[in-house]
């Protein structure tokens, strides 16, 4: 996640990942939720469930965002996704975003280095950017974006306009056209 956002960037994100090594067992069932679902139940409550739980154990001031991993047997009926998250209060005074892992975090075997494409591609919500797929129909962007089809063995990378949004392309870099001088013919 950290050699793609350096380079998506042109070097101007940097990560400095810090791994809590010691797990914990939540104090509820994992489908308390409802998250077993595409796009359904109450992911901010589950995340901020997470926050509580850790928040003895980890200084959130420490950081920009957190990831929480599920264990990679966890069933698409209890958690089928792990979202990018906002930010949301802790104990230590700050807010934090970040995401949680779901069932299809693991589950695209077939897909090289899909654990750390889920992971990027929900870092790229934290950064703004937004879902570039769509379900039962066509792909608008099949496999030219992240934000589209992180579950591919296709090069996958940010298109220009999300690098541009995000500040890393400058104007310099991006030619627009204004409608007159568009051929419409």
């Amino acid at each position: 996640v950290h050699d793609y956002y350096v380079k998506e960037s042109g070097g101007r994100v940097h990560f400095d990942f810090k791994i809590v090594k010691n797990w914990q067992r939540q104090s509820f069932v994992s489908d308390k939720y409802g998250l077993g679902k595409w796009s359904g139940g109450d992911s901010g409550g589950y995340f901020t469930a997470l926050i509580n739980q850790a928040d003895p154990i980890v200084d959130y001031s420490q950081f920009d965002a957190v990831y929480f991993l599920s264990p990679p047997t966890i069933p698409w009926s209890s958690i089928a996704y792990g979202p990018g998250l906002p930010r949301f209060p802790t104990g230590d005074g700050v807010t934090i975003g970040g995401s949680f892992s779901g069932a299809d975090a693991y589950s695209n075997t077939g897909t090289k280095g899909a654990r750390w494409k889920w992971m990027a591609h929900e870092t790229g919500h934290l950064f703004g950017l937004q879902d570039l797929y769509t379900n039962g129909v066509p792909a608008t962007y099949g496999w030219w974006d992240l934000m589209a089809q992180n579950w591919s063995n296709q090069f996958i990378e940010l298109n220009a306009w999300n690098r541009y949004i995000s500040g890393w392309l400058t104007d310099s870099q991006v030619v627009c056209f204004t409608p007159s001088t568009i051929d419409a013919s």
